[in-house]
């Protein structure tokens, strides 16, 4: 355009002197000089035209640039600085000192924020004028504007979040404070006291009677009290240091360790001295009895294993059903073996303790002779006990993988209920389990794959017959009524209806499983409000979820199942419990070696029958029953 104005006026110029010289009429004239004029006029209306549009593009420049650099690109830049400080993976934790320093940290940052927010006005306000005054395309800035609102409310809401886990984390550590002096008192006492206890007796029978009532006591007492004050110490303690930074931690691993460590050795002590004096009664009662009933009961449990293992190689045992009732009978024996090892062990010790004192006097004693085969005995019981156990899997295994067309529901109704009473695990809890998209109906797949799971997988032509079992109304899948009358028909009860939301859920399962409790004095639950709970005496409050389908408690940095927290923490079903995981030093004898394999692999130990005879001697009695 620049180049074109000396053209214009030229051209102009030209068409005024054409005019003035031209021969033509008037009418022609005028026609001739508004044509110049009209081009005048535009080439003018144009020029204003162009620096209207320089203006306004020179203003957008401008504007931009300072929406830019001034506004935004400051505003993302601390954002940026910040926005690590607010992460849920900042370390909040530590010492009183630690969480000094992260407080003054916050402090800084809230005030900070609080000082930017005014930026943070005038940089929406800039932007906000720029697309309504001067851009056209408005859509870059726009998603620049929202994206700053979102992180400038999230910056924000992440502030708040991190003062609640500093206020938490201060909380926790002055819980821990205050906690750990009475709980290392309590442990301290405790040890202090078995110390003291008088040793054991071993020439006055109703010495030792009283020795093992004190320790009884002591056993039933004293030992579950400080297990659980201790593992509630221990939690807390876990939480301080999952959640401190790593150069704080050093202090925390330390009293962690100092605790277990102590723990370990109170049960280390209080199990030895129940040993010796279970050995030393044994001595004082007299030993032949006791010798007799055991070498009565390895004998019988001998007998048992030998019909088992020969069962095992028939041609019937081959069937699902037949290795499931094997498998009972040898779930049962184990259970019976493991109920005659602390009777064993306590011959052991008494023989040790015979062969120490007078080796001439031991090696002719018939009656430490027959401890001794007892001792292999049991031993070989145990070893074949294992190998039966992994033949019976393996042929379970090869039965479902064989199984042929001639599928029996009503045999495999009744092998599933017979494990699911073996694993004392009701319908309801199983078919929670199989229902994996919580639709409270079980599809062809998840009874398929479920099953599967548990164990008894089948072929896809038998779980459609296994479906038509339980499908009374012919949909296509299994509600919980249908599958609880399918399992046990025997049962007409109406199938209870659970709690539809997930905290109407969660109350009910630990309502229920506390109410299991039977001491006088009921184990404490209190709600704090929904998804929070404080157990026993413990001041800690638990959160508590539902994962999938089983009812999960917040135990230091993970989740713990409802039942296996509640069997730590519940005194009356926490009684005669030993904490295995803090047990890290194994005691010596080969007994004991053999009581790690039967608690690793062989049932729980309960049930025992002992009794006494009218002269005082202890009995006990193994059935062998199918």
């Amino acid at each position: 355009i620049s180049e074109k104005c000396p053209h214009v006026k030229e051209v102009c110029g030209q068409g005024d002197q054409l005019r003035d010289i031209s021969e033509v009429g008037e009418e022609e004239k005028e026609e001739f000089g508004r044509t110049v004029e009209d081009v005048r006029e535009r080439w003018g209306k144009l020029l204003a035209g162009v620096t209207v549009v320089q203006e306004k593009y020179s203003n957008a420049a401008e504007l931009t640039r300072q929406f830019l650099d001034q506004h935004l690109s400051p505003m993302t830049s601390w954002m940026n600085d910040v926005e690590p400080m607010l992460s849920d993976n900042y370390a909040i934790g530590g010492d009183a000192t630690a969480l000094a320093a992260l407080q003054e940290k916050f402090d800084t940052l809230a005030a900070e924020m609080k000082a930017k927010e005014g930026d943070y006005v005038a940089t929406v306000s800039t932007g906000e004028t720029l697309m309504s005054e001067v851009l056209d395309d408005k859509t870059l800035t726009a998603e620049q504007l929202e994206e700053l609102t979102h992180r400038w409310k999230c910056c924000n809401e992440k502030l708040q979040k991190q003062l609640q886990r500093l206020a938490d984390a201060k909380e926790k550590l002055a819980e821990f404070v205050q906690l750990l002096p009475e709980v290392e008192e309590m442990l301290d006492e405790a040890l202090d006291k078995i110390e003291s206890m008088e040793a054991v007796s071993h020439t006055d029978l109703a010495t030792a009677e009283a020795q093992e009532q004190e320790m009884e006591e002591f056993s039933s007492n004293d030992v579950p009290a400080c297990t659980e004050a201790v593992a509630n110490c221990l939690e807390l303690c876990q939480v301080l240091i999952d959640s401190s930074p790593e150069d704080r931690q050093d202090d925390l691993i330390a009293v962690h360790a100092d605790l277990s460590a102590k723990l370990a050795s109170l049960h280390e002590v209080s199990d030895s001295r129940k040993l010796e004096l279970k050995a030393a009664l044994l001595e004082l009662r007299g030993l032949a009895d006791t010798i007799e009933l055991l070498e009565a009961s390895l004998d019988d449990a001998e007998k048992e294993l030998s019909d088992l293992e020969k069962s095992c190689g028939n041609e019937q045992a081959k069937k699902k059903s037949e290795i499931q009732r094997l498998q009972n009978r040898l779930a049962k024996l184990r259970k019976e073996l493991a109920e005659v090892q602390p009777e064993l062990e306590a011959l052991v010790k008494v023989k040790e303790q015979r062969r120490k004192a007078d080796a001439e006097a031991f090696a002719q004693n018939p009656q430490m002779q027959t401890v001794g085969v007892m001792e292999n005995q049991f031993t070989a019981l145990m070893n074949r006990s294992l190998q039966l156990s992994a033949d019976l899997e393996d042929a379970m295994t090869a039965a479902v993988m064989l199984e042929d067309a001639d599928f029996d529901v009503e045999d495999w109704r009744l092998g599933f209920v017979g494990w699911l009473d073996e694993n004392d695990i009701n319908v309801a809890t199983i078919f929670r389990a199989l229902d994996t998209d919580n639709s409270d109906e079980l599809s062809r797949n998840e009874l398929f794959e479920g099953l599967a799971t548990c164990g008894f997988a089948m072929k896809p032509q038998h779980i459609d017959q296994v479906l038509d079992h339980f499908d009374k109304d012919d949909n296509g899948s299994v509600d919980k009524w249908e599958f609880l009358m399918g399992l046990r028909p025997e049962r007409k009860v109406q199938f209870a209806r659970e709690a539809r939301t997930d905290n109407e859920r969660i109350d009910h399962a630990v309502r229920t499983a506390v109410s299991r409790c039977t001491c006088s004095k009921q184990f404490r639950l209190e709600q704090i409000n929904a998804f929070t709970y404080r157990f026993g005496e413990s001041q800690l409050k638990r959160m508590v979820r539902i994962l999938r389908t089983n009812v999960m408690v917040r135990v230091g940095g993970g989740w713990e199942d409802l039942n296996v927290f509640l069997n730590k923490h519940d005194p009356c079903r926490a009684t005669g419990r030993t904490n295995l995981d803090l047990r890290k030093l194994p005691r010596p004898g080969h007994v004991d070696d053999l009581r790690k394999v039967v608690k690793g692999e062989g049932p729980a130990q309960h049930g025992r029958k002992i009794s006494t005879s009218s002269t005082g001697t202890r009995k006990v009695s193994v059935g062998h029953g199918d």
